[in-house]
C-alpha cells in the first residue's frame, strides 16, 4: 500500500501536478485576455456613449439654432416685411405727391414764362 501510494505521489508530482499547473497558467492567460478584451469593449462603449452624447448635444444646439432662425423668419414675415412694405408704399406715395407738385410748379413756370414772353412781345409791339 505504501509502495502504491508512493507511486501515485510520484505520478502526481511528475505528471499530474505539472499538467494541472500548465492548465492553470493557460487558464490565467485566457482569463487575462478575456478581461483585457472586456475592458477594451467597455472603453469603446463609454467612448461611443460619450460621442453619442456629444452628437446629441450638437444636434440640440443645431435644433436650437434652426428654431431661432425660424422664429426670426416668422418675425420678418409677420412684422418686419409688412412694416417695410407699408413704409415703402408710403414713400412711393410721398414721391408721387412730390413729383406731381414739382410737375405742377413746372407747368406754372412754363406758363408764366410764356405769359411773360407774350406780354413782352405785346409791349414791344405797342412801343
Amino acid at each position: 500500500a505504501a509502495s502504491e501510494a508512493a507511486t501515485q505521489l510520484d505520478h502526481v508530482t511528475a505528471v499530474a501536478a505539472p499538467q494541472a499547473n500548465a492548465a492553470n497558467l493557460e487558464n490565467h492567460a485566457e482569463v487575462e485576455a478575456t478581461t483585457q478584451a472586456a475592458a477594451e469593449l467597455g472603453r469603446r462603449a463609454v467612448a461611443g456613449a460619450s460621442g453619442g452624447a456629444t452628437a446629441d448635444s450638437e444636434g440640440h444646439t443645431e435644433i436650437a439654432a434652426a428654431s431661432e432662425a425660424a422664429t426670426q423668419l416668422d418675425h420678418v414675415t409677420a412684422v418686419a416685411a409688412p412694416q417695410a412694405n407699408a413704409a415703402n408704399l408710403e414713400n412711393h406715395a410721398e414721391v408721387e405727391a412730390t413729383t406731381q407738385a414739382a410737375a405742377e410748379l413746372g407747368r406754372r413756370a412754363v406758363a408764366g414764362a410764356s405769359g411773360g414772353a407774350t406780354a413782352d412781345s405785346e409791349g414791344h409791339t405797342e412801343i
